[in-house]
């Protein structure tokens, strides 16, 4: 299926672009950063911030397609997420000295109109992405499949756990771990349905 394709393509695209922006960036640590700054106003090689924040997005609508079968509602949520996630990626952060240690300490304030639309953005999209995978976990155990059920309801906990610890001097390395998280539970129900569907 074509969202399949589309959903493998978009993480890779998406997880390509945030290491070759931060290692653009003077200073950029992905184990201390946050991935967002990548696209701020200020960073190198902004605009590719923004394009790696779009291929998350669009990750996550291509996802919601192939949970239709599954779930409508596992569906609208994943949709939702991916529609906020594009909010994401165009409410770009203020970062005049570069995304390097931007937002860590208090760097910037979640004050202005556009800070505000991105954090708020940032935590109901992650919130909506996190009860999509739920559902889905709890729609898959009750079919039966127990296996994926629990893979999916396990990933759900380690991406709310991993969004929730978020903060702090270094919070890089645990956002990312949410992060690969969900996009490894993205691409997990993309193979499925290429699996089950392998000539269209």
């Amino acid at each position: 299926m074509w969202a399949g394709r589309l959903v493998l393509a978009a993480v890779a695209a998406f997880w390509a672009l945030v290491l070759v922006v931060g290692s653009s960036n003077p200073g950029y640590s992905q184990t201390r950063d946050y991935v967002s700054t990548l696209a701020a106003r200020g960073a190198d090689y902004g605009w590719l911030g923004v394009l790696a924040i779009c291929a998350a997005a669009l990750a996550i609508l291509a996802t919601a397609v192939l949970l239709r079968a599954l779930s409508r509602l596992a569906a609208v949520l994943t949709g939702l997420a991916g529609i906020g996630f594009l909010v994401v990626a165009f409410t770009r952060l203020g970062c005049p000295n570069g995304p390097a240690g931007c937002g860590l300490g208090g760097r910037f304030d979640v004050s202005g109109f556009r800070e505000i639309t991105h954090s708020a953005a940032t935590t109901s999209s992650a919130a909506l992405l996190v009860a999509a995978m739920t559902l889905s976990g709890v729609v898959l155990h009750r079919r039966g499949d127990a296996r994926l059920g629990i893979a999916s309801l396990a990933a759900a906990v380690a991406t709310a756990v991993a969004f929730l610890a978020t903060g702090g001097s270094s919070p890089g390395w645990i956002e990312r771990i949410g992060i690969l998280v969900a996009t490894c539970w993205m691409a997990a129900v993309a193979v499925a349905s290429l699996v089950a569907r392998p000539a269209e």
